[in-house]
């Protein structure tokens, strides 16, 4: 039988691109039905962990970014807890009233590529050191802005 949906795995058990381990039944809708596939896509599909799902994609995300330029990392710190924390419930607050918006694939890269190559990326944490903010995370909001207006 021909795949309908974009579904890479070749049999039932653990799905690699969904994080989650796929009964045959669930292996088949994957394969056959587009929306049980895109629910999975958008970590919403049956059984499974949405948190665990987001992470997994976000540190997928990670990887694939683009590498920091070798720079020497001046004493850049992050600012207080207490900052980082009111700065980014700022953020996700936003997010949230504009319907948890993703930016389109072309419009994180760029992000991402800016904030890699940016004086105040923190490449051991991924964070801004202006704000405190995970990048990789941030980026993919469509409602999110750079501290320093680089996006």
């Amino acid at each position: 039988m021909e795949k309908k949906t974009g579904c890479e795995c070749p049999l039932a058990g653990f799905c690699k691109k969904h994080n989650m381990e796929k009964t045959p039944h669930y292996h088949k809708l994957c394969q056959n039905h587009k929306g049980y596939f895109d629910q999975w896509e958008k970590c919403k599909g049956p059984g499974q962990d949405q948190m665990e799902c987001i992470q997994h994609k976000n540190k997928n995300k990670a990887e694939k970014a683009p590498k920091p330029p070798e720079r020497p990392q001046e004493e850049l710190s992050l600012p207080s807890t207490a900052q980082q924390v009111k700065n980014f419930t700022g953020s996700f607050f936003k997010h949230m009233l504009t319907g948890f918006g993703k930016a389109d694939e072309e419009t994180y890269n760029k992000r991402l590529t800016d904030c890699v190559n940016c004086e105040f990326y923190m490449a051991n944490v991924g964070k801004c050191s202006k704000c405190g903010c995970p990048c990789a995370t941030k980026a993919s909001w469509k409602s999110s802005r750079c501290p320093v207006g680089k996006w």
